[in-house]
């Protein structure tokens, strides 16, 4: 998968140019083979439970259910395990799921000082901890994926395969820009203000702490991970950018894609940070196709790597 990959989406790397999203789309879905696998439509009705585990003094709190190979889902920043809702029935039908509230974020308990992804990395490898969780495969959406990133550092063993959405190893200027002048809650659209209090059980009060956090991502530099430090993950690793995201931009998806000893790039035409996510303006024909590509790559990636059972 690691050499096929990197001849058929290398093409489109060294043909770039107007056609790069819709090659590179359309490559990932052909290679990680979205139409023959069992990975379709999911199972209405899926059992997920809610659970809470004290880890590293905080309680975080998550949801878990389904069948199959564990598999972890890490929602972004300001949002909550509720963000993979749309998801749960297909995912859930392939593998056992883990959905967390990552510390602040949700039902689960904050801690002082600023917020650092190795720590919260270190956070969930306590909760698998917790569910005698041995390895897991894992799909990180934005702050997601880079904790998965330090997660894939801290224990390679752990991490069979993941998939991240919109994340980076490192911010480019727009982005620390758009971190550091990001607005308070009520200076917010609407449906994000909405949004916001509809899935934090702390209301305004938790949501303003959240935004404050935020803009102080751009001055914590150790959450971000060198490209040497990249080339020492072993975990096989798809990642799935829009062209036009301004907090990924598309030359740093490509330094990570060349940087990650085992990864697949994925570039969603015309699409910003949103790209996979339709019922917030992102691509409806990628979101169509997003779980199909990723389970098949977290299964084929998984079973190249650990073998038969």
């Amino acid at each position: 998968m690691g050499d096929r990959s990197r001849k058929l989406i290398g093409k489109a790397d060294r043909a770039l140019g107007s056609r790069i999203g819709i090659t590179l789309a359309l490559t990932a879905a052909v290679l990680l083979g979205a139409g023959r696998s069992p990975a379709q439509q999911g199972v209405e009705g899926t059992k997920f439970r809610n659970g809470s585990a004290e880890v590293n003094g905080i309680r975080l709190h998550y949801r878990i259910g389904g069948s199959g190979p564990p598999l972890l889902l890490i929602h972004g920043f300001t949002g909550t395990g509720a963000w993979w809702e749309p998801l749960l029935n297909t995912f859930g039908a392939h593998h056992t799921t883990i959905i967390p509230d990552l510390p602040g974020h949700g039902r689960s308990e904050s801690r002082d000082g600023p917020y650092r992804y190795s720590v919260v990395a270190n956070d969930l490898h306590a909760l698998l901890d917790h569910l005698k969780i041995n390895k897991v495969r894992a799909v990180g959406f934005s702050a997601g994926g880079e904790i998965a990133l330090h997660m894939a550092l801290q224990q390679p063993k752990r991490i069979e395969a993941m998939a991240l959405v919109g994340a980076a190893h490192e911010l480019p200027e727009a982005a620390i820009s758009i971190l550091r002048g990001f607005p308070d809650l009520e200076d917010n659209p609407l449906a994000y203000r909405e949004y916001w209090l509809r899935i934090h059980p702390g209301g305004k009060p938790q949501v303003r702490s959240l935004l404050a956090a935020m803009r102080g991502l751009a001055d914590v530099p150790d959450n971000m991970v060198s490209e040497e430090l990249l080339g020492r993950i072993e975990a096989p690793t798809l990642l799935v950018v829009g062209d036009r995201d301004p907090w990924v931009s598309l030359e740093i998806a490509l330094q990570a894609f060349r940087a990650l000893p085992e990864a697949a790039l994925w570039v969603v035409p015309g699409q910003e940070h949103l790209a996979v996510w339709p019922n917030w303006g992102g691509s409806g024909a990628a979101g169509e196709i997003f779980p199909r590509v990723v389970l098949d790559f977290l299964q084929n990636a998984a079973g190249e790597r650990t073998g038969p059972d």
